[in-house]
């Protein structure tokens, strides 16, 4: 099973969204300019960003965002690792048995014996009770008998809980060398199988064979030939000790594009964790050994995941609660947190967009249990994971480019000069350095709009916010003529965060306006 991770920086978001409001207001459309006056200014984006208002965009059901008793959001980021139901991992073959009867041995009617069925169960599994949802037994003979009779098998260790299976096959004579052939299917479905009832107790079961001759003794030359077999085998029910066996559950990947916006810098979460949620109906001990490694897009050397940090050790193997004999239907639930004081998940996250692989083996009975084991038709276990990652921590230098369309379209014909005015004010506590840059369509000619543009942190004291200096660009005749010239505008962000949290109230405000001067 595959899965695909949103991005999740939040940290980020605002100056993502500056970048859309310069796509959205850096447009102008023939506007004229033969009336106005010697002065005029024009705001061209008067925008507000809030925490609220970027939650109710990200929060979405498959991605939450939660908010604590303190105001400080976290993202949640939860799926289904991989699901396991009984029927992919027990099935039960089509088999049969012949027993070939010789006339010699039929020395009076009737002939009774009893013969032995060894149930294809499972590798290593010994079945004790089987409970069926569907399946076929059929009965077969082949007589070379010169005289005609019948065959009754009875089964005592199967049965419809009324009655056992009991079934009986005519022959007729056989004569010139072809066989007498008659063959009987019964519908099981319903029907329950006792293998205790034979020895030793489990994957075996008698059945009783009586022959009858309807009137003269066969020839010691005579044969017959009676198949028995079961099909198309489906189970609501089993019990009994199913040993140790070792299944590989699920080996995948899944594409984590984190931070795939951004070039250099890096970026450390405080408190990030992976939670596993493992719902279990199988009624039987299970261990779980995982295997964990992370690569960076375009690396060749993976992140091994190593179950040891700062204050502890993630179990491995982990071992699942289950349900108790006699609960049947009913599930267990195991929760267990990976942080960076039980490993190194930190490590394996990082601040790069990657694959994440994971490879999942389970072992049953791993401790040699010794109580009865069951399972159901509907038994299985799900594995649910949730990354868990509070927005503490800290950005160094991280780099975001974004490129918008560009068109000025402005009557320049009596514009003397022109001043752009940006100014921002901030609390999230992120602090971001901003240049703008146009270019031409084939990138080769350029001008700076916007340099070295200071976007204070704010802070988690809320109210407080941080209002940056205004920035101040001219332009004169010369450098409007230039404009309608170019066709791309370019965002450079570069974040950085003293490691405080993003809480509900913050609040990023960018304002820019055009002052244009008249001749």
């Amino acid at each position: 099973m595959r899965h695909s991770f949103k991005t999740l920086l939040i940290l980020s978001t605002s100056i993502i969204l500056l970048s859309a409001c310069v796509r959205e207001y850096f447009q102008a459309s023939s506007v004229q300019l033969a009336d106005w006056p010697k002065e005029l200014g024009i705001p061209i984006i008067n925008t507000e960003i809030s925490t609220a208002r970027l939650i109710d965009r990200l929060d979405d059901g498959e991605l939450q965002v939660p908010i604590d008793a303190d105001g400080r959001v976290s993202l949640w980021q939860t799926g289904q690792l991989f699901s396991i139901q009984a029927n992919e991992i027990v099935s039960f073959p089509d088999t049969g048995n012949s027993l070939t009867i010789p006339g010699l041995i039929v020395l009076a009617s009737p002939v009774r014996t009893t013969e032995q069925y060894a149930f294809n169960a499972p590798n290593g599994m010994k079945v004790e009770h089987l409970d069926l949802r569907s399946g076929e037994a059929y009965l077969r003979l082949s007589s070379a008998f010169s005289k005609p009779g019948n065959v009754r098998v009875e089964i005592p260790a199967l049965s419809n809980g009324v009655t056992s299976y009991d079934e009986t096959l005519a022959f007729d004579t056989s004569s010139g060398g072809v066989l007498s052939v008659t063959e009987k299917v019964v519908d099981i479905s319903g029907y329950s199988f006792d293998f205790t009832q034979a020895t030793p107790a489990y994957n075996r079961f008698n059945y009783d064979i009586t022959l009858s001759m309807d009137g003269a003794l066969p020839k010691f030359s005579d044969s017959l030939i009676l198949e028995f077999g079961y099909r198309n085998l489906s189970f609501t029910f089993m019990d009994g000790d199913f040993g140790q066996q070792i299944v590989s559950l699920d080996e995948d990947s899944i594409f984590m594009p984190l931070f795939d916006a951004f070039g250099e810098g890096s970026v450390l979460f405080n408190d990030l964790e992976f939670e596993f949620e493992i719902i279990n109906s199988f009624g039987f001990p299970v261990d779980i050994d995982l295997k964990l490694e992370a690569l960076d897009v375009g690396s060749k050397n993976p992140t091994i995941w190593d179950p040891n940090g700062t204050a502890g050790s993630f179990p491995q193997p982990f071992s699942l609660d289950f349900p108790a004999y006699g609960d049947f239907g009913a599930s267990a639930t195991t929760i267990l947190a990976m942080n960076r004081e039980n490993s190194n998940i930190n490590d394996l996250i990082g601040d790069k967009p990657k694959w994440l692989y994971h490879q999942i083996e389970a072992t049953s009975n791993a401790d040699s249990n010794t109580t009865l084991d069951f399972m159901t038709d509907t038994s299985g276990f799900t594995v649910n994971s949730t990354m868990k990652i509070p927005l503490s921590g800290s950005v160094q230098n991280l780099g975001l480019t974004d490129t918008a369309d560009f068109s000025f379209d402005f009557d320049l014909s009596k514009v003397d000069r022109l001043e752009m005015r940006f100014g921002a004010e901030n609390s999230f506590p992120m602090g971001a350095l901003v240049e703008i840059t146009l270019y031409d369509e084939q990138y080769k000619s350029s001008k700076v709009l916007l340099e070295n543009f200071e976007v204070g942190a704010g802070s988690n004291a809320v109210p407080f916010s941080n209002i940056s200096d205004p920035y101040i660009l001219k332009l004169n005749s010369q450098d409007l003529e230039e404009l309608p010239s170019y066709s791309f505008v370019v965002i450079e962000v570069t974040l950085d965060t003293d490691g405080d949290f993003v809480v509900k109230d913050h609040l990023f405000k960018l304002r820019a306006g055009v002052k244009i001067f008249n001749e």
